[in-house]
């Protein structure tokens, strides 16, 4: 059974009084219409009926407000999404709308922040592997990235931390560092992301097999040759990705082709 995370509105966080002074109606409406945006297919809101009932402004509700604005279109977008109710639920979170005393998830930044908390305690290849593309959303894996890690990676409780490192660099990184240099300039921008992660990163040396640097990504192959290494320079434990393709999904992803062993 898939992993699934859920999120909960917490209601309290609708009322008004809530707000902080650095936080506005509209701003606060961008900003949670696009934390819902963001969710992964494997993520689902869930919103109750009380939401209505919340003041979000001093004497005003929901229901109250100009719907017919930019603003107001964008609030009765957002909360008239379907709920999902999955079955069978891994992970539960509360989602503010406003910050809350309880601090809980208040934008895709600390959203993302809670994920990674859970998946750098995982031990679990399977449940790991499962929660990867929620979690590290910068980045696209290659259909062969579950078995070759699941073959490569055992015990996987030996590995776990390090591949975490690596992805959230390369996952915070890596697109970054892409659109400030030159296509010509791999090198440089390997050694910035290593600098960045504080691990290993190169090309391949000599003459490298073209067949065994590609990989399927939604169907599209692509070459990855830049890696990273773990643990240690000479280690035979890699991640070979590419900056990015503008054939798979636009080019907003960094893609992951391989994370095992040294491709020779």
């Amino acid at each position: 059974m898939p992993i699934v995370v859920r999120y909960n509105l917490n209601i309290e966080s609708l009322r008004y009084v809530n707000r902080s002074e650095d936080d506005n109606l509209e701003d606060t409406i961008s900003r949670f219409s696009k934390l819902i945006e963001s969710l992964h297919e494997n993520e689902k809101i869930f919103f109750g009926s009380e939401i209505w009932e919340m003041e979000i402004e001093d004497g005003k509700y929901l229901y109250d407000l100009d719907m017919s604005n930019d603003h107001g279109a964008l609030l009765f977008k957002t909360f008239r999404k379907p709920s999902n109710f999955p079955a069978a639920i891994s992970y539960i979170y509360n989602l503010d709308f406003y910050k809350t005393v309880n601090n809980y998830i208040y934008d895709k930044t600390t959203k993302q922040k809670a994920l990674r908390s859970v998946i750098s305690s995982l031990t679990d290849v399977d449940k790991y592997i499962e929660l990867m593309p929620i979690v590290f959303d910068n980045l696209l894996f290659s259909t062969i990235v579950p078995s070759i890690m699941k073959h490569h990676y055992r015990p996987f409780h030996d590995f776990y931390i390090h591949i975490t490192k690596h992805l959230e660099t390369l996952n915070e990184y890596a697109l970054e560092i892409y659109n400030e240099h030159q296509p010509n300039e791999e090198h440089k921008m390997c050694s910035k992301l290593g600098t960045k992660g504080s691990f290993g990163c190169s090309l391949e040396s000599g003459r490298p097999n073209p067949d065994a640097h590609t990989f399927s990504f939604n169907g599209v192959k692509a070459e990855c040759y830049p890696h990273t290494k773990l643990i240690h320079d000479g280690t035979d434990h890699r991640i070979y990705f590419k900056w990015n393709d503008s054939q798979i999904q636009n080019g907003t992803k960094t893609l992951v082709g391989h994370i095992g062993g040294h491709i020779r």
